[in-house]
């Protein structure tokens, strides 16, 4: 059914969905031109059903739907073979799928925005899971939340790359990042006595342990990162690190702000308990589940907004996902002694994975049709000007 009435405010991937299933019940042969497109694609339970439905019915009606045209029966066996699945679905239903769709044909393109708005789901499912595991530090404690949120990154990052190779996703998208808000929405709090504790135990004559925590940078600190590079800088110079030459040196780089007078005080007042080593990893092990917060934070919005093509959430989501190597990789030399092994980072990887597919793509002829129809895989560009 062509130019059919929809209603313009409902949900589009709501209407994609819609007018795929009226597209496969019109025309069974457009199951052949989704076969990258899976039941679980799809948001509601119905549609769920429905295309399961279909798929499981298309090796006994693809041949008939071929030579014959399509009859009640088509649709009638699919509605018996959905209610199997899920309750409350009705024939009025399918009525009102069928009429939903505009051109039977644009069947992959209604696929991909189907499976579009399916992997930006699942991004925002593994994101909230990474965060979620972060957030537990108050209940599990700080090594326990890091160990499950490490292991969360790690889901993410995979599952990352299985949508870009899914979706067909270049190594590096094309264009800018639409601008996202940078703060942190409700942003982790944890405990920063030992950051006070490491620099009061600096002041008070231990600055020359700075070699044994070199892997620690002012960015690990929530709080006192001024004050700890003020307080390496002095024992870079050879200089003794005290309450006042620590004062005098953050006065001097114009951070004696009031917040760093109340830290300044806190460092004098408070106690040098604990080594440096074990100061340093605790400050280095909450910066790093704070980095992982922030970095799931910012893929939770990137898979929440619909200006994110896959190919762009892949990439950006890789790139907030680097800013956790760097901690985690000093995080390992603390813990080993050694330093991080220098080898090819995830986009290096990535690249190099995909060069002898991008090398087959650039030896394909290219396109002599003037008015190419929708093309059957999810990533490519559809007459309508589907963009990555």
């Amino acid at each position: 059914m062509e130019h059919a009435r929809m209603t313009p405010w409902v949900d589009p991937l709501l209407r994609a969905e819609q007018a795929l299933l009226g597209a496969v019940l019109l025309s069974p042969s457009q199951l052949d031109r989704l076969s990258w497109l899976h039941p679980d694609d799809f948001h509601s339970p119905h549609h769920t059903a429905l295309f399961a439905a279909a798929q499981a019915m298309a090796p006994a009606k693809a041949t008939e739907a071929q030579a014959e045209p399509v009859t009640l029966a088509w649709p009638q066996a699919i509605l018996g073979e959905a209610q199997r699945r899920v309750r409350g679905l009705s024939a009025p239903y399918l009525h009102d799928l069928i009429a939903s769709c505009p051109y039977v044909d644009h069947a992959p393109v209604y696929g991909r925005m189907v499976l579009e708005g399916s992997l930006h789901r699942s991004v925002l499912r593994h994101a909230t899971a990474t965060r979620q595991a972060a957030r537990e530090v108050h209940r599990s404690g700080l090594d326990t939340a890091l160990s499950t949120a490490l292991r969360r990154v790690d889901a993410l990052a995979e599952h990352l790359d299985a949508v870009g190779r899914r979706w067909g996703a270049p190594p590096r998208a094309r264009g800018h990042a639409p601008a996202l808000d940078d703060a942190v929405h409700s942003p982790l709090n944890l405990p920063v006595e030992h950051e006070r504790d490491l620099l009061a135990a600096l002041e008070r004559g231990r600055a020359s342990g700075l070699e044994a925590i070199s892997w620690l940078e002012p960015g690990d600190f929530a709080a006192y990162g001024d004050l700890f590079t003020c307080a390496r800088a002095l024992a870079h110079r050879g200089e003794p690190v005290d309450t006042l030459t620590l004062t005098w040196e953050v006065r001097r780089r114009d951070l004696l702000s009031p917040e760093n007078r109340r830290r300044l005080d806190a460092v004098s007042r408070g106690p040098a308990a604990g080594s440096l080593d074990w100061l340093g990893e605790r400050v280095l092990a909450s910066g790093l589940l704070r980095a992982i917060d922030l970095a799931a934070d910012r893929v939770q919005n990137m898979a929440g907004d619909i200006r994110y093509s896959p190919a762009r959430l892949v990439h950006h989501g890789r790139l907030a996902l680097e800013t956790i190597s760097s901690p985690r990789n000093r995080r390992e030399q603390a813990r080993t002694g050694m330093p991080p092994a220098v080898g090819r980072t995830r986009e290096e990887q990535i690249r190099e994975a995909a060069q002898p597919g991008l090398a087959r793509a650039r030896s394909r002829p290219a396109a002599t049709s003037a008015a190419a129809k929708p093309s059957s895989h999810p990533s490519a560009r559809s007459k309508e000007g589907h963009a990555r």
